[in-house]
């Protein structure tokens, strides 16, 4: 996730940053732009640390992500 996250200019991250901001407002949603970035994020831990956090660490930190439907690998 750094790695990746390294290759994109600081511009480029801000503005879809804030793309993504205003998007979610106009549909009505003001604060939940920065809680998909940190379910992502927590779901991502759970991946490159695998057997390292107990089930319970790992049910909280993908629960909301896996919520939406969305399946993670492994």
């Amino acid at each position: 996730m750094v790695d990746a996250r390294a290759v994109v200019a600081e511009d480029v991250s801000n503005a879809a940053r804030r793309e993504t901001d205003l998007a979610v407002i106009e549909e009505g949603y003001p604060y939940r732009a920065r809680c998909l970035y940190w379910e992502a994020v927590g779901a991502s831990v759970t991946q490159i640390l695998p057997g390292v956090l107990t089930a319970e660490t790992v049910a909280v930190l993908t629960g909301p992500y896996c919520a939406s439907g969305a399946v993670l690998p492994g």
